[in-house]
C-alpha cells in the first residue's frame, strides 16, 4: 500500500509540474503562435522528468531525476517554462514551495517508443 500511496503523489506532482507549464506558455511573450502549438503538443507527462523526495533536517528537498534520452532543447524549453512559472507565482505560493535540486543520476526509465513525428524533437539524436 506504501508504495502505491508514493506512486500516486508522484503521479500527482508531475501532473500538477505539467499543468503549470502549459499555463506558462499562454503566458509567454516572445513566442509565436507556432511555437506555442509546438511546445503544448510536447508537454506530455511521458516526456517529464520524474523527482525523488529526500527529506533531511526538517526540510524536504525533491531531486529531479534527469532523463538521459531527452533533447537540450525540450531541457532548455522545460526550465524556460519552469522559470516562468516561477515568477508568477505569488509571495506566499513561493514560501511554500519545496526546493527542486537537480539531480546527477540519470533515470533508467526507457525511451517512449510511440513518440510521432510532431514530437520526435523531444528527444535526443
Amino acid at each position: 500500500m506504501e508504495a502505491h500511496k508514493k506512486k500516486m503523489l508522484r503521479y500527482g506532482r508531475k501532473q500538477r509540474k505539467l499543468e503549470w507549464r502549459k499555463k506558462a506558455v499562454s503566458q509567454k511573450k516572445g513566442w509565436d503562435e507556432t511555437k506555442k502549438r509546438k511546445v503544448l503538443k510536447s508537454l506530455d507527462l511521458a516526456y517529464m522528468s520524474s523527482e525523488e523526495e529526500i527529506n533531511s533536517d526538517n526540510e524536504t528537498v525533491f531531486r529531479i531525476v534527469p532523463l538521459p534520452w531527452r533533447s537540450e532543447e525540450f531541457d532548455g524549453i522545460c526550465q524556460e517554462l519552469d522559470a516562468k512559472h516561477d515568477r508568477l507565482k505569488s509571495a506566499r505560493s513561493k514560501r511554500q514551495m519545496v526546493k527542486r535540486v537537480r539531480g546527477s543520476i540519470p533515470s533508467t526509465r526507457p525511451k517512449p517508443s510511440d513518440v510521432d513525428d510532431e514530437n520526435s524533437w523531444v528527444l535526443k539524436e
